[in-house]
C-alpha cells in the first residue's frame, strides 16, 4: 500500500480500522490521510470541548499538515500546524488518552521545521529558476 495524497494517487481498498493506536503506527509509517481516518471516528465520539476532543483534533490537524506538506502546500500545512497547535493546547499538559503530551508537541515542532525547510528549499528554486531565466533570456525557467 502506498500512502493516499488526495488528487494524486487512488484512495486505499482496504479499510482503515479506527483507533488511537491504529492511528499513531499509520502515522509514524508516513500514511497521514489514513491516520486521520483512523483517528476520526473516536473524535466524532468524544464528548464536546473535552480534553480528548482537542488532543485528536490535534493530532488529525499534525496528520493533514505533514499531507499538505507532502503534497508540496507549505502555505497549507504551515496554516494547519497553527490549528494543530491550537487543538494540542486545549488537550493539555498532562497525558491523554494514555499518550504524552511531549510526543505530540515534539511532532508538531517537527512540522513546523519541515516546513520551514520546505519553504527554503522552495525559494531557492524560484532564485535558481530566476538566474536561470536572466542568463538564457526567452527561454523558460525550469523548476
Amino acid at each position: 500500500m502506498i500512502p493516499h495524497l488526495p488528487g494524486l494517487t487512488p484512495r486505499p481498498r482496504a479499510e482503515i480500522a479506527p483507533g488511537l493506536e491504529e492511528g499513531l503506527a499509520l502515522y509514524r509509517a508516513g500514511y497521514f490521510w489514513e491516520a486521520h481516518e483512523a483517528w476520526e471516528p473516536l473524535w466524532l465520539a468524544a464528548p464536546p470541548n473535552s480534553r480528548e476532543r482537542a488532543l485528536l483534533q490535534g493530532l488529525i490537524q499534525l496528520a493533514n499538515g505533514w499531507l499538505k506538506l507532502r503534497m508540496d502546500r507549505a502555505p497549507a500545512a504551515e496554516r494547519i500546524a497553527a490549528i494543530a497547535a491550537e487543538h494540542l493546547a486545549r488537550a493539555g499538559a498532562t497525558p491523554c488518552l494514555g499518550l504524552a503530551p511531549g510526543w505530540a508537541a515534539a511532532e508538531l515542532a517537527r512540522l513546523r521545521q519541515a516546513i520551514l525547510a520546505a519553504r527554503h528549499d522552495a525559494r531557492d528554486m524560484h532564485d535558481s529558476a530566476q538566474v536561470t531565466t536572466a542568463r538564457f533570456p526567452g527561454k523558460p525557467a525550469t523548476y
